[in-house]
């Protein structure tokens, strides 16, 4: 398993447990779309990526194909906890403008329900 999920009544929020690399993008697709099934109600989703060190093409491919496609159901989506290189490639590869990219004390503040110190529900 890839994702765990922590969620509200109007917010997903996703820990990304390890790197996506072209050998797991497909099932890290597969998780997150299987999730978003499950919520059909939420139209927020935020990923956590602090446990993430890399993520090759493919993993950015994914990421990208995914929030294209569901942008169009009105989708909000963002990303924190990105370590500094992580940080440059989203940035350069125009995932930015996609996806709001927030450091993890921006995020908690901009959202505080999803606060850290409340226990993590695996789905």
């Amino acid at each position: 398993m890839i994702l765990v999920a922590k969620e509200t009544p109007d917010h997903l929020l996703l820990e990304i447990r390890q790197d996506i690399l072209m050998e797991n993008s497909k099932e890290f697709l597969d998780e997150l779309e299987s999730l978003l099934k499950k919520h059909p109600e939420t139209k927020l989703l935020s990923m956590d990526f602090k446990s993430v060190q890399f993520m090759d093409s493919s993993g950015i491919g994914t990421l990208i194909r995914f929030t294209t496609t569901h942008q169009k159901n009105d989708w909000e989506f963002s990303i924190f906890g990105l370590n500094k290189n992580l940080m440059a490639v989203f940035q350069l590869s125009g995932i930015g403008n996609i996806i709001k990219l927030y450091t993890t004390n921006e995020f908690f503040k901009t959202y505080p329900d999803m606060d850290p110190s409340k226990e993590w529900k695996p789905k």
